[in-house]
């Protein structure tokens, strides 16, 4: 009965995730094709700039590619950090969003 709504959490989770990431990488001075040249090594799955590219957007099917914990963990050491770190940072940003929406129901 709560799948539907975990799943909903789980995307928004991996959406905030990949925001955090971004914001972070802009934060250390990397471009988005610098960013994913260093975030994914040569032989990782396809082409690195694109890979991070269809995670960053939507494909013909009007959702972004999905991230693995493959990625999560590369996408972390890209950035100087230890994965459980970023994970709360994400975590943190959900709760925010969830407050957020929260105040705009009790007024």
């Amino acid at each position: 009965m709560r799948t539907p709504h975990l799943t909903e959490e789980a995307f928004a989770f991996e959406r905030i995730f990949i925001q955090k990431v971004l914001d972070l990488a802009k934060k250390k001075g990397f471009s988005i094709a610098s960013f994913a040249q260093t975030a994914f090594p040569p032989g990782y799955k396809s082409d690195p700039v694109r890979r991070f590219r269809t995670i960053l957007s939507k494909n013909r099917l009007g959702k972004p590619q999905k991230i693995n914990l493959t990625d999560a963990y590369l996408m972390s050491k890209a950035l100087g950090m230890e994965l459980p770190y970023l994970m709360l940072i994400a975590c943190q940003g959900i709760m925010d969003e969830m407050e957020g929406q929260g105040d705009d129901n009790s007024e």
